[in-house]
C-alpha cells in the first residue's frame, strides 16, 4: 500500500467536544456578498440543526415518489465476524441516494422558486439527481461541473434536459457559481429518511456505518436513528485525502482542508457543512479514515462476491472492516449496516480499481523475462510455466501469439443412466415444487428489481438476480437439490462433478455446508477466479483436459474407480428440478408477468423454467436466448434432434456449449415459444448497460436475456410484462474491462485513430486543448517514433478516446478531419455496420 497501514479513528473525546465553538471563526468558502447573495439556508454563521420531525416529513414525501430500497444480507458475515448488512441505494434511475434529496429538494419549492428554476454545483451524483427530478417536476436545473468531470456524467446532465456549466478545476471552485448546495436543510433531512428504512427493515441494528464527505447524509441519518434508538453506534468513514468532516470534529468547527484526488471521488468535500456539522456533532460516536486501497478491496469485495457495481464512495463504509484486523473491534459479533450511497463508477475507472486491490492481495503480478526474441520455443516455455501453474495472463509484451486447438470430438456423447438418449427424463412442476421444499430451509428466494430504462424499452422490465446466490449463480439451486436427494450412504462417500465453474461452485458450497465430499474435474481452460473458489470452499480440484467433454470423461473414471456418485451437472433430472424453482419464485412475486426471457446453454434452465411457466400459466411467453458463435440449442431445434457443434470462445462462456442435455431438450422441445440468437457486439453492449445503468454485476451468459430486447428482437414484447433471468455474476475482472471497452466501442463510444505531428510540446498540447475542450476522454495513448517512413522531426500518436454517445463520436471524427486533415486516420468509425444486430430468431411453435 502507498500509505502507512495504520487506520485513524476519532470518537466524541469529553476534551475536544468541550473545546469546539458555537461560531465558526473561518472565512466561509460562499462567495463574497459582493458577487452573489449567500444562501439564507446553508449560512455559516448561523447553522441549522435538522429535526426528528424534519427527517419524518421528508420520509413521508419521498416515499410518494421513490420506493424502499433493499437491504441485503452479506454473503461473508462470518469473515467479518458480524451480521453485516448491505444498505442497496444504487437500484435508481440514476444510481444514488442522492436522488432522495433531489426529489425532496425540489418539492419543497414554491410556486415562484419553481418558475425561477435552480442551480447547483457538483461532482455527479447530486446533478444528475437533480436534472433528473428537475425534468420529472418540469422545473428548471442549472449545472455548474468541475472541468475534470467525467463525460458520462455531463452527458447524463444533457439527457435529462439540465443546462450544463464546466467551471473550475474542482468542486470548490464550481461551487462559486451556485446557490443550492449539499448543506441544505431540506437535502440533510431526506438523507436522514434512510435512517429511517434501516430501522424499520432490521429494529435489531446496533450499529450503522456511513460514507461522508460534507456529512448531510450522516447528519440526516444520524438525527434520524439516535430519535428512535439512541444506544445505536453510528459511524462516519472518509478518505485521508479528503478529511473535511473529520478535521472539523477534531477542531472544534467546520474549516477549509486540502483536497487531493481519490477514488471516492463523490466524498471530495474540502469544507463540512455548518448545518451538517450542527446536526452531527453530538449524535455522532466515531469518524474513521481510509485510504483508496482499501476503497478498491472494498469495490472488488462487492464485485467478486455481491456482485454489485459501487463507486468508491459507496465502498469506504466497507473498506473501514478490510482496511486492517480489528479496527472497528467493537463491532465484533453485532449487527452491522453499510450505507452503498451509489453505484456509478466510470467505466474507464472500475477494471483499473479492481486490478489495483488484485495487486494489493497478491494476485496479479508483474514478471519480468529476458528471452531470445528470435526463438520462438523461448516464449511458448514462459507460457507454458505460467500455465501449469494455473495462472492467467493478464498483460503480455510480445506481439507473437500461439494458437490452441480446441475442437470437442462430434463423435462423443455424454450420458449416463440418468441422461440416456435412449431414455429421457422429462422434468415436471412437481418435480419443481418437491425441490423447492428441499432448498428452501437453505436458500430464501433471490430478489428481482425494475429496470429503470422502462420509457427506452417501452416495455416493463424486470431484473430476476440470480447473481445473489452465496456462489453467485442460479445453478446453486440445482446443486442443492441433486445433493439433498442423494441416498445417506452416497453422501458419506462424496460426489465428482466436471464443469466450467457456476455448477461446481454450487455444488462445493452446499457439499460442504451439508458435509458431502466433493471433487471438481475443472479443463485448463477454466477461469482461475473460478477455480480458486471452488478451493477455498473446500472441495479437491482436479485440472484435466482441454474443454468440458475431456473433464466429463476424466470425472466419470474418477467415480469408476474410487466409487463416487458422477452428477452430470448439466442434465441431470434432480438438477435441471433445481432449476424450476427460479419459475416457481417468479409466478409468487411477478404474477403478472408475460414473458420471460432465459439465457441458454446446454438447455437446463430453459427447459425447466417452461415446465413451471407453461404449467402455471399457458399463455406466458418462454424464449430461450443464445450466443450465436456457438449456438448448439438454436440449431438443435432447427434440425428437430440433438446436434454437436464445435466449440468457440464466447463472451457468454458459461453458456458456450457444444451439446446440449438430453433431459432438457426432450422437455422444452414442446414448451419453448422461441430461440434467439444474439451477436457478442451485443452482448457486451448489456454488460456495459447493466453495470452503468442498473448498476449489476453479470457475466455474458446473463446478459444475453437484456442482449435480446437491446437488439431489438423482441418488438412484440412492447406494453408488456417481461422477467430477464440474470443467471450468474461470476465474471472475472480482467474479462469485465474486455467487456466494457468491447461494450463502450459497440455503441460508437470509444474511438480508435491515430495522428501525425510535430514531435515538439507545443503540438502535444494543441491536440490535447482540442480534445480536452470538446469533452473527450483519453483512455489509451501511444507514441510511435519507430517507423523509418515517417518524417524525422513527426511523431504518430495513436489514442483511443470515450466520447458520450455516438454523435459526440462523430464529433470527434470531424474535429479531427477538420485539424488535420489526412494527417488524421481512424482505425475504427464511429458507426458501422456492427449497429444493426446480425440476430436471428427461431418461431419454435406452430
Amino acid at each position: 500500500m502507498n500509505e502507512e497501514p495504520k487506520a485513524e479513528s476519532l470518537g466524541q473525546a469529553p476534551a475536544i467536544l468541550a473545546q469546539r465553538k458555537k461560531v465558526p471563526q473561518i472565512e466561509p468558502w460562499c462567495p463574497e456578498p459582493t458577487d452573489i447573495q449567500i444562501d439564507p439556508f446553508c449560512d455559516p454563521y448561523n447553522p441549522k440543526q435538522i429535526s426528528y420531525r424534519d427527517i419524518v416529513k421528508a420520509t413521508e414525501t419521498i416515499s410518494q415518489e421513490i420506493n424502499k430500497s433493499p437491504l441485503w444480507r452479506s454473503k461473508r458475515c462470518a469473515d467479518f465476524g458480524m451480521e453485516l448488512y448491505y444498505k442497496i441505494e444504487i437500484f435508481y434511475p440514476t444510481g444514488s441516494y442522492s436522488e432522495r434529496k433531489a426529489f425532496y429538494a425540489l418539492s419543497m419549492l414554491n410556486e415562484d422558486d419553481r418558475n425561477r428554476g435552480v442551480i447547483t454545483a457538483s461532482l455527479g451524483n447530486w446533478a444528475t439527481a437533480l436534472a433528473y427530478y428537475g425534468q420529472r417536476l418540469n422545473i428548471s436545473v442549472t449545472v455548474v461541473l468541475p472541468s475534470s468531470t467525467p463525460t458520462s456524467v455531463v452527458g447524463k446532465c444533457h439527457e435529462f434536459g439540465a443546462f450544463v456549466v464546466s467551471y473550475g478545476k474542482n468542486l470548490d471552485e464550481a461551487r462559486r457559481q451556485a446557490f443550492v448546495i449539499y448543506d441544505h436543510p431540506d437535502v440533510i433531512a431526506a438523507s436522514g429518511s434512510i435512517g429511517i428504512e434501516i430501522l424499520n427493515q432490521l429494529p435489531q441494528v446496533d450499529a450503522i456505518v456511513v460514507p461522508v464527505g460534507g456529512g448531510g447524509l450522516l447528519a440526516g441519518i444520524a438525527a434520524a436513528v439516535k430519535h428512535i434508538k439512541p444506544d445505536i453506534l453510528v459511524y462516519g468513514v472518509q478518505t485521508r485525502n479528503s478529511r473535511s468532516f473529520f478535521k472539523a470534529m477534531e477542531s472544534g468547527q467546520p474549516e477549509q482542508t486540502v483536497v487531493k484526488r481519490q477514488l471516492a471521488t463523490s466524498l471530495m468535500m474540502p469544507t463540512a457543512g455548518y448545518n451538517a456539522y450542527n446536526t452531527a456533532k453530538n449524535k455522532l460516536d466515531k469518524m474513521v479514515l481510509v485510504n483508496d486501497d482499501w476503497i478498491s478491496l472494498a469495490m472488488l469485495h462487492l464485485f467478486e462476491e455481491e456482485k454489485i457495481v459501487v463507486e468508491g464512495a459507496a465502498a469506504a463504509g466497507l473498506a473501514a472492516f478490510m482496511s486492517i484486523p480489528d479496527i472497528l473491534p467493537e463491532l465484533k459479533e453485532k449487527t452491522v449496516v453499510c450505507i452503498l450511497t451509489g453505484g456509478n463508477v466510470d467505466s474507464i475507472i472500475l477494471p483499473r480499481c479492481l486490478e489495483r486491490a488484485k495487486a494489493i492481495e497478491g494476485r496479479i503480478i508483474e514478471l519480468s523475462v529476458l528471452v531470445a526474441t528470435e526463438n520462438n520455443q523461448e516464449h511458448l516455455k514462459v507460457l507454458s510455466m505460467i500455465a501449469n501453474v494455473g495462472a492467467n495472463i493478464i498483460y503480455y509484451n510480445s506481439e507473437k501469439s500461439l494458437l490452441q486447438d480446441n475442437d470437442y470430438d462430434r463423435n462423443y456423447e455424454d450420458f449416463d443412466e440418468f441422461c440416456d438418449p435412449d431414455n429421457p427424463v422429462t422434468i415436471t412442476y412437481d418435480d419443481a415444487v418437491n425441490a423447492l421444499h428441499r432448498i428452501r430451509k437453505y436458500m430464501p428466494e433471490t430478489p428481482y428489481v425494475i429496470s429503470h430504462k422502462q420509457k427506452d424499452f417501452a416495455m416493463n422490465i424486470y431484473y430476476k438476480l440470480e447473481t445473489v446466490q452465496r456462489t453467485g449463480s442460479f445453478k446453486e439451486r440445482g446443486a442443492l437439490n441433486a445433493l439433498e436427494v442423494l441416498p445417506l450412504d452416497k453422501k458419506k462417500i462424496g460426489i465428482v462433478v466436471a464443469s466450467l465453474g457456476n455448477q461446481a461452485m454450487g455444488l462445493c458450497y452446499y457439499g460442504h455446508k451439508l458435509g458431502i465430499p466433493v471433487t471438481v474435474v475443472m479443463p485448463i481452460n477454466v477461469p482461475i477466479n473460478k477455480l480458486q473458489q471452488c478451493h477455498n470452499l473446500g472441495a479437491k480440484v482436479v485440472v484435466q483436459g482441454g474443454n468440458l467433454t475431456e473433464s466429463q470423461r476424466f470425472a466419470r473414471a474418477i467415480a469408476r474407480e474410487k466409487g463416487l456418485t458422477y452428477i452430470n451437472g448439466r442434465d441431470h433430472p434432480d438438477i435441471l428440478a433445481g432449476y424450476g424453482t427460479i419459475a416457481l419464485e417468479i409466478l409468487e412475486q411477478l404474477p403478472i408477468v408475460d414473458a420471460v426471457l432465459v439465457p441458454v446453454g446446454s438447455g437446463g434452465l430453459v427447459a425447466a423454467v417452461a415446465a413451471v411457466i407453461k404449467h402455471v400459466k399457458p399463455d406466458c411467453l418462454v424464449y430461450g436466448v443464445q450466443s450465436e458463435k456457438i449456438p448448439t440449442f438454436f440449431k438443435s431445434l432447427e434440425m428437430g434432434e440433438r446436434t454437436n457443434l464445435p466449440w468457440q470462445s464466447s463472451t457468454a462462456d458459461s453458456i458456450a456449449m457444444p451439446s446440449i442435455g438430453v433431459n432438457a431438450f426432450h422437455t422444452v422441445k414442446p414448451l419453448l415459444d422461441k430461440m434467439l440468437l444474439v451477436n457478442e457486439d451485443w452482448i457486451t453492449r448489456s454488460v456495459l448497460h447493466l453495470v452503468e445503468l442498473e448498476r449489476l454485476v453479470v457475466e455474458g451468459a446473463a446478459a444475453c436475456t437484456l442482449a435480446a430486447i437491446l437488439g431489438n428482437l423482441v418488438p412484440e414484447f412492447k406494453n408488456k410484462n417481461v422477467v430477464c433471468i440474470l443467471s450468474g455474476g461470476n465474471i472475472d475482472a480482467v474479462l469485465m474491462s474486455r467487456c466494457l471497452d468491447r461494450g463502450l466501442a459497440a455503441e460508437g463510444r470509444l474511438v480508435k485513430f491515430k495522428v501525425s505531428i510535430k514531435d515538439t510540446a507545443s503540438e502535444f498540447e494543441r491536440l490535447f486543448r482540442y480534445m480536452g475542450n470538446a469533452g473527450f476522454n483519453v483512455k489509451r495513448l501511444f507514441q510511435d517514433r519507430v517507423w523509418v517512413e515517417n518524417e524525422i522531426y513527426r511523431v504518430e500518436v495513436k489514442l483511443v478516446c470515450e466520447a458520450r454517445h455516438l454523435e459526440h463520436a462523430l464529433e470527434l471524427k470531424r474535429l479531427m478531419e477538420r485539424e488535420y486533415g489526412t494527417a488524421a486516420i481512424f482505425e475504427t468509425e464511429p458507426f458501422n455496420e456492427k449497429y444493426t444486430c446480425p440476430c436471428y430468431v427461431r418461431k419454435c411453435c406452430s
